[in-house]
C-alpha cells in the first residue's frame, strides 16, 4: 500500500517496478522484527550489515580474520561488528538446525 499512496505515475515508472522496492523493504523489516525473540539486528547499521553480510559471503560456515577485515571495509564498519553479527548469524543457524 506505500508503493500505491506514492506512486507518480507521471514519473514514466511502471507501478510494479517502483513497487518491487518497498515490497522488499517491508519484507526485510518484518524479518527482523520477527525473526526471534531476541532480536538479530536492531539498528538501521545492523540491520544493513545482517544483509550484506549474507551477500558477501565467499563459502559457507564462518568468516576468517582476513574475511571479517576484508567485509569490514567493503561495507564501512568496524571489524567488530562484522564480527559480532556473524556471531548473531552463526547462533540463528544452529537455533534453527535445531
Amino acid at each position: 500500500m506505500k508503493a500505491v499512496r506514492r506512486f507518480d505515475p507521471d514519473v514514466g515508472v511502471r507501478l510494479v517496478s517502483f513497487a518491487v522496492h518497498w515490497i522488499k523493504s517491508e519484507i526485510h523489516e518484518y524479518v527482523l522484527r520477527n525473526w526471534r525473540i531476541v532480536k538479530v539486528a536492531t539498528t538501521k547499521a545492523q540491520r544493513k550489515l545482517f544483509f550484506n553480510l549474507r551477500k558477501t559471503r565467499q563459502r559457507p560456515g564462518r568468516f576468517n580474520h582476513d574475511e571479517i577485515e576484508m567485509v569490514a571495509r567493503e561495507l564501512g564498519v568496524s571489524a567488530k561488528d562484522v564480527q559480532e553479527m556473524e556471531s548473531r548469524s552463526q547462533e540463528i543457524i544452529r537455533a534453527l538446525a535445531g
